[in-house]
């Protein structure tokens, strides 16, 4: 399946051919977790915002890794499956983010 492209401008927009225009936004915290500013970014479409998106960097290349409960985007290629175990669904850095880690946010997106 082809990735996906979304773009984040620095006004606070997103574009994606595939999923059309929405808005980004910095949180402070999110799921009992707090860190810097740009840990956690919170996504909305049409109004809808969505659970929040993790910021981490992959050390190998120093690239962003964006996740929430439900999603995994990289700002790099993502390599062929199983060449970077880290990298899989059932890795440390998707297991970091999960829906039970989430739950908070995704009920309230599911109510």
């Amino acid at each position: 399946q082809k990735s996906c492209i979304r773009r984040y401008c620095p006004d606070g927009t997103t574009c994606s051919a595939e999923r059309g225009a929405g808005r980004w936004r910095l949180v402070p915290s999110s799921s009992g977790r707090t860190g810097a500013l740009g840990c956690f970014v919170r996504q909305s479409r049409e109004g809808r915002e969505y659970p929040t998106h993790f910021a981490s960097r992959w050390p190998k290349n120093w690239g962003w890794i964006l996740q929430n409960c439900w999603g995994f985007s990289a700002s790099f290629p993502l390599p062929p499956r199983g060449e970077e175990p880290e990298l899989e669904d059932d890795g440390a850095i998707c297991q970091s983010v999960t829906v039970e880690s989430c739950r908070e946010e995704a009920m309230r997106f599911n109510m």
